[in-house]
């Protein structure tokens, strides 16, 4: 009988015991590697989220552009022929435009293509619409100007038309990790990442 009270004891001592030094630091590595884990699928994902997110203000504004060409929106103080709307960078913002004739029956070719890279002498003025600026930390690189020729859509990048395979490319860039979001506009005017 005694040695069966024995046995009872030894167990319940290692039971009793608790952990050892290196088990709690081992536990806590475990759970140090694992919150650094997280703490970076946060941060890719933080930066990957900004970037959509200022990709998506671009792609709106070329939309509003685009849509805008294709609805022929009139003055109506002012009669006059609207050419098409664009966008272009200036400094660190993007300005959505149009540009317009006054007076089209005498000017009825200045919204031709050659008439897009407009001067005061062509006749053709282009009034700002709407400006976005990206948040801090992010840029874009575009072609100087990007345009949908009215009322048709019709794309043209820096002047030129696009057309069947050819496309116009914009970069969101994120300037603390250079990730980048491309904006691609097709000939056929589709809009997509």
């Amino acid at each position: 009988m005694k040695k069966k009270k024995n046995i009872k004891k030894k167990i319940m001592s290692f039971d009793e015991r608790g952990f050892t030094f290196i088990e709690i630091i081992l536990g806590m590595a475990i759970v140090v590697f694992l919150s650094a884990s997280m703490f970076q699928i946060i941060s890719v994902s933080n930066t990957q989220q900004g970037l959509n997110i200022n990709a998506e203000k671009v792609k709106a504004l070329l939309r509003l552009a685009q849509s805008y060409s294709l609805s022929i929106p009139q003055d109506e103080v002012e009669p006059k022929h609207i050419c098409g709307f664009g966008i272009y960078a200036k400094s660190n913002r993007l300005i959505s435009y149009y540009i317009y004739i006054a007076d089209y029956e005498d000017t009825p070719k200045a919204c031709g293509l050659g008439g897009l890279k407009y001067s005061p002498r062509s006749g053709l003025t282009r009034k700002n619409m709407q400006t976005i600026t990206l948040d801090s930390g992010y840029s874009f690189k575009l072609p100087s100007d990007i345009f949908f020729e009215s009322p048709y859509g019709r794309v043209i990048s820096d002047g030129t038309e696009l057309s069947g395979s050819s496309e116009a490319n914009i970069l969101v860039v994120n300037l603390k990790t250079n990730n980048l979001k491309t904006i691609r506009i097709n000939s056929s005017g589709k809009i997509n990442f």
